[in-house]
Formats: C-alpha cells, sequence, structure tokens
C-alpha cells in the first residue's frame, strides 16, 4: 500500500512521502488561488470551490483565508 492510499484510508502514514507531498502542495496552491478572488465575487469564488470540488451546493460558503 502506497503512502498516498494509506493517507486515504485513515491509516497513518509519512507525511513527507514524494506523493503525499504532491497532494499538500496541491491543497496549498489550491487555498492561495481561492483566497486570491475577490470576497465580492461571489460568481467568480463559486465557480472555483464547483471546479476543485466538483459538487458544489447552491448554498454552501467558504469564507476567505481558507486554508
Amino acid at each position: 500500500m502506497t503512502e498516498l492510499e494509506k493517507l486515504e484510508a485513515g491509516e497513518p502514514y509519512d507525511f513527507l512521502d514524494p506523493e503525499v507531498a504532491a497532494r499538500k502542495d496541491l491543497a496549498i496552491r489550491k487555498c492561495a488561488e481561492y483566497n486570491a478572488i475577490s470576497p465580492l465575487d461571489n460568481k467568480a469564488r463559486w465557480n472555483y470551490l464547483h471546479e476543485w470540488f466538483g459538487s458544489f451546493g447552491e448554498s454552501s460558503w467558504v469564507a476567505s483565508t481558507f486554508s
């Protein structure tokens, strides 16, 4: 079982594993991109979250400084 598979299964994993580190780096980048969208541009923020998460409820909301 890979370290990434362990992470996804909720088991102990090596945080420094390259695949795990890449997943973490992607999350950091996506959070920074989301936080860079104007808090007044609700449509852009909703579109970004919908693209990122795949499905995202119409009444859902994520505050700025999401990390």
